[in-house]
Order: structure tokens, then C-alpha cells, then sequence
């Protein structure tokens, strides 16, 4: 069986470049997109605000000219020009100023913290809205990639039926991108427990992976319960980890070097790493299924 998983491995190897690509022009989308909702968003705050610094000024227009008046007074303008420069920039009095501003505007003017706040809480409100869309954008790609490496990869096992394709191709992919994309949140989370996280993640994966497999390959053949024994888990889980080990020891290289190039790279890795898991299990049912065949055959001979 490890041969066999470490033979999968490295010669279906050239298959990581179609999630690394898919990966990272999701990536670029998803950024593209945050960056441009981000500045609209930050620009129609700047409006808001200035609209309500405009109104409540016009309100309290003798309280604000006051203040100016006095804040303005402090600087000595019939000096030279770059000493009344670094008097304005190497003093708190800029700092002062603004807040000053501020605070005599909502002194002075009834309502002012209120539209204040609404408009940071809109514009707060829009950040998380975008950022979860630019997740969501990212997601997507990560499910393509997976089911779209997983399909080149295993577009020359057995033989399927339509409901076997799907199984294979649609329901398979979006669980593992679930478990790809839980894991990332839960570890990056759930930092003290992220081995526990990482465990469980590896037994789910397998468990369903050889769950899959046999709905594939083994439905009808061989019994699930004989394909989902500790045992098999077990032997799963070890392959399974041992290449997510020599995964995160890449990973721990790469982060030594550049911490965004060892991000940007080990998404596609793990994803080929979860659709080789699959083809692991699929050369097992596969296997059992063969042997349970030829066993068959022989028996009648036997007999």
C-alpha cells in the first residue's frame, strides 16, 4: 500500500501545476476585486464624512471659526517660511488641531457623533462584506482546483456511470475543498489545539475518501463495513499524513525564505495531496475488488 501511494504520488506529480494555476488566478481575482470594493468603499466613506463635517459646520459655523481662529493664532506666520513649516509638523499642534476640530464640532452640533458612527459602522460594514465575498471568490477557485486536478488525474481509472461521475467529480471535490478550507480557518484559529484540528481533519479525509471510492469502485462487491475498518483508516491516516509531513517540512523551508511564497505555493500542494489521497483509495478498492474477482473465478475451477 505505501508503495503504491509513494508510486501515485511522484508520477502524477506534473498535475500540480493545474491548482497552482487555478489557485492563483483566483487568488489575483479575488484580491483585484477586494482592493477596488475596499477603495469604493473608503471613498464613499470620506464622502459621507465630509458631507457631515460640511452640514455641521454650516450649524455651528461661529463655534468652528472660533476654534480655527485660536489654532491658527498659535503659529507664528510672519516668521520664515520653513520655520512656520516645521512648526506646523514637529509639534503636536496638527494632531491638536484636528482633534480639536472634532471636538468643537460635537460640542457645538446636535447629532454629530451619531452621523459619525453611522458612517464608520456602513463602512465597517461594507469591509466584512467584501472581504467575505473575496473569501468566498477564493473558495470557488480552490474547488475548481480540486476538481479539476482530481478529474485529470483520475479521468483514466474504471469506467462510470453518470451517478458515479457526479460522485466522483462534483460531491467528492466541494467536501474536500469544505475540509481544505475548515482546516485553514480552524488551524490558523484554533493555534494551541491545531494538531488535534490536523488529526481530525486527516481521519475525515480518509474516511470519506475510501467512503467515496468503494460508492465508485466497490458498491455492490465488497461490503463498506470491510473497507471502513480502523485498520484501513489507520493505514490511510499514516499515508496520508506522512505526505502532509513532507508537505509542512517543505512548507517550514519555504516559510524561512518568504512566508507569502511558502502560502502561495503549499495551497496547490495540499490540494494535490488531497486528490492523490483519493486516487490512493481508489487503487485499494480497486485492488480488493480485483482480488475478490479472481477469487471468484478460481472457485468454480476449485470446485
Amino acid at each position: 500500500m505505501f508503495r503504491t501511494a509513494f508510486k501515485n504520488f511522484t508520477k502524477n506529480f506534473v498535475y500540480i501545476f493545474v491548482p497552482m494555476g487555478i489557485v492563483y488566478f483566483f487568488l489575483l481575482l479575488a484580491l483585484f476585486w477586494l482592493v477596488n470594493a475596499l477603495t469604493g468603499a473608503a471613498a464613499q466613506m470620506l464622502s459621507d464624512l465630509a458631507e457631515v463635517i460640511q452640514l455641521s459646520s454650516q450649524q455651528s459655523s461661529a463655534d468652528v471659526t472660533d476654534f480655527l481662529s485660536y489654532a491658527f493664532g498659535q503659529i507664528d506666520w510672519n516668521g520664515n517660511f520653513f520655520a512656520t513649516l516645521s512648526q506646523i509638523f514637529d509639534t503636536n499642534w496638527l494632531s491638536s488641531t484636528v482633534k480639536g476640530f472634532f471636538e468643537t464640532l460635537s460640542a457645538s452640533t446636535e447629532g454629530f457623533d451619531e452621523s459619525v458612527r453611522l458612517v464608520l459602522s456602513d463602512f465597517s460594514s461594507a469591509v466584512v462584506a467584501h472581504i467575505s465575498i473575496a473569501v468566498s471568490l477564493f473558495a470557488l477557485g480552490v474547488t475548481i482546483a480540486n476538481f479539476t486536478t482530481g478529474w485529470l488525474v483520475r479521468r483514466n481509472s474504471a469506467k462510470r456511470t453518470v451517478k458515479k461521475f457526479i460522485v466522483a467529480h462534483t460531491v467528492v471535490p466541494i467536501a474536500q475543498s469544505a475540509v481544505i478550507v475548515a482546516s485553514t480557518v480552524l488551524l490558523s484559529v484554533i493555534q494551541y489545539y491545531s494538531l488535534l484540528v490536523f488529526i481530525a481533519s486527516l481521519i475525515i479525509t480518509c474516511g470519506f475518501s475510501l467512503t467515496a471510492s468503494w460508492i465508485i469502485h466497490g458498491k455492490g462487491i465488497i461490503p463498506l463495513k470491510e473497507i471502513l475498518t480502523p485498520k484501513n483508516i489507520v493505514k490511510h491516516v499514516a499515508i496520508l499524513g506522512l505526505s502532509f509531513l513532507l508537505d509542512i517540512i517543505i512548507a517550514v523551508l519555504l516559510f524561512l525564505l518568504s512566508p507569502l511564497f511558502a502560502i502561495l505555493l503549499m495551497i496547490p500542494v495540499f490540494i494535490y495531496t488531497f486528490v492523490i489521497a483519493d486516487v490512493n483509495s481508489d487503487s485499494y478498492i480497486l485492488y480488493l475488488v480485483n482480488k475478490k474477482q479472481e477469487t471468484a473465478a478460481e472457485t468454480p475451477a476449485a470446485a
